[in-house]
């Protein structure tokens, strides 16, 4: 429930901080360029009419700048004319009280020519200053500046507001999704319980018919003798008993109820696992080897650490080519256990190994008992992985398959 809960929320934030970002960004994004555009469109109209025109109630240009009888006293600005030699001509700078001196006057025009530029902003002494570079009327170099500091400031004000918006937009959502998430999750939960009760009811109920079977058979093969069909009876029942073995172990792992986990001399148990599934290699015709360090312990659960090598020593040996080896390594490096098991698999090319551990999944899609199994072993595998605060992924290259648990 807290690991559902958990992941409900990250996702929902997730998704509400991706919207909301774009949005607010968006938004002063485009703030921002109407100001600017706006401040350009200012001096334009300055260098034109050779400073702001007295009230007419004109619109200028496609933002709509209206000159309105207080806007020549709200717009500080000034004005350079310069000759070819970029030495300037005449100097306009009864609007504005910032810039009184001949060395701020060349600062602004240094800035201007040096920018390479047509129009650009800059700060200088605190405040913030738009420039443009024209012709005039007359056809001379005009560079035009303006205090664009109280409106570059009203658009960081929007962008500061529209940051504790968006922060607090998000505590609220948070506060929300912690008091709703259990509503919305509960039907998966009921779900997930549906199913580990059934599976859990299923395998306990499978225990008494399948003994019933196996006696039967027993009896018969007493009474007429052994034949081919009290051999596939017994088959069938063994196979079936595993299977009901391997969905019970699976229900507890699950419940997390039989796991006690403790240092454990992984070493010892690996080694006890490929001493038993050497022989079965052999049997088979398949190489086995095993290079193990000694004295590895982990912090697992006794019986699940040996269940987990056993499950991929198995799955290794199944699987493996005829004439293949299978190889069993176990080392550390630092602080952490590495195991891996691999095994030769030339039909592995184009085999999706991200649904190896996928409970049920089987790669052989028609289910036929040539190689016995559930798709329940590498998911069971998973979880004990998991239990023990590990990793365990999947590769395959050079027509080996391999698996590798860190833990």
């Amino acid at each position: 429930m807290r690991k559902l809960k958990i992941k409900f929320i990250l996702i929902a934030s997730v998704s509400f901080l991706a919207v909301l970002f774009m949005v607010l960004g968006l938004v002063n994004y485009i703030s921002l360029r109407s100001v600017r555009e706006n401040i350009y469109t200012t001096l334009k109209i300055i260098i034109d009419n050779g400073g702001l025109p007295e009230y007419s109630n004109k619109k200028y240009s496609k933002y709509d700048i209206v000159v309105t009888p207080e806007t020549v006293y709200e717009t500080r600005y000034f004005m350079v004319t310069l000759n070819d030699s970029q030495s300037y001509l005449q100097i306009d700078i009864d609007n504005i009280a910032a810039v009184k001196n001949n060395e701020d006057i060349e600062q602004f025009i240094n800035i201007a020519l040096d920018s390479g530029r047509d129009r650009g902003m800059f700060r200088y002494g605190g405040l913030h200053y738009a420039f443009l570079k024209d012709k005039d009327k007359e056809g001379r170099t005009v560079i035009a500046f303006l205090d664009s500091t109280s409106r570059l400031i009203s658009v960081t004000e929007m962008a500061h507001f529209s940051l504790y918006v968006g922060c607090i937009s998000m505590l609220l959502l948070i506060l929300l999704l912690s008091i709703f998430s259990r509503r919305a999750v509960a039907p998966i939960i009921k779900n997930m319980e549906s199913q580990k009760q059934f599976i859990t009811n299923a395998s306990h109920e499978l225990k008494t018919p399948l003994a019933v079977i196996s006696a039967n058979a027993e009896v018969l093969e007493m009474t007429n003798g052994s034949s081919e069909w009290t051999d596939s009876i017994k088959n069938q029942v063994t196979r079936m008993s595993e299977l009901v073995s391997q969905l019970i172990v699976l229900s507890k792992l699950q419940e997390h109820d039989e796991l006690v986990l403790s240092e454990v001399n992984f070493s010892e148990k690996a080694e006890d696992v490929c001493k038993s599934f050497r022989t079965v290699a052999d049997a088979a015709g398949k190489g086995f080897e095993a290079d193990i360090n000694p004295d590895i312990k982990i912090i697992a659960d006794e019986r699940g650490s040996r269940e987990l090598v056993s499950i991929l020593v198995d799955n290794a040996v199944k699987y493996c080519d005829d004439g293949g080896t299978v190889k069993v390594n176990l080392f550390s490096k630092g602080k952490r256990t590495f195991l891996t098991v691999s095994n030769d698999y030339a039909d592995g090319e184009g085999v999706d190994y991200s649904r190896f551990f996928e409970r049920f999944y089987r790669e052989d899609q028609s289910h036929n008992s040539e190689k016995a199994g559930y798709g329940i072993g590498l998911s069971m595998a998973e979880s004990l992985v998991e239990m023990f605060k590990g990793k365990i992924t999947v590769n395959y290259k050079n027509k080996v398959i391999t698996f590798t648990v860190v833990l």
